[in-house]
């Protein structure tokens, strides 16, 4: 049986790349603290480094790869081998500014997940297009 989930990093700029570090964090975690100790590894340019993650139970979790040079980065997870079991790839979003337009498909009630990668709380209000106020959150660091 392999790793049910897996963090893949490459530095596509030939002569530029160095360690990585990869952190896994629990989103619904009170203090913050992460899943294990953060994997330091060294990375090649042009050659893509795949790392296992291991201890996670269900639910949801943010991935952080810090690096010193342009890296691509994504996290696979699986929820089985055999028959029937189902995988999805999570790529990075794009950092939001003052203002972002999101889709939120007809469906189930929708799910934003925020995260704050600065040192500052940050005051986030999400709003229809006609700027009805949805919700209005103050988002820790």
């Amino acid at each position: 049986e392999g790793a049910q989930t897996i963090v893949r990093v490459m530095a596509p700029a030939a002569g530029e790349a160095g360690p990585i570090s990869a952190t896994v964090t629990a989103v619904d975690a009170a203090t913050g603290a992460s899943v294990g100790s953060p994997v330091s590894v060294p990375l090649e340019p042009g050659v893509p480094l795949e790392a296992e993650v291991t201890g996670l139970t269900e639910g949801e979790y943010i991935v952080r790869v810090d690096a010193n040079a342009p890296v691509v980065a994504a996290a696979w997870h699986t929820s089985g081998f055999v028959q029937g079991s189902d995988f999805a790839w999570f790529t990075s979003a794009p950092a939001l500014g003052a203002t972002a337009l999101v889709a939120a498909p007809a469906g189930p009630p929708a799910v934003l997940s925020l995260f704050n990668s600065g040192d500052d709380v940050a005051g986030v209000t999400v709003s229809a297009l006609d700027g009805a106020v949805i919700q209005a959150v103050d988002l820790p660091a």
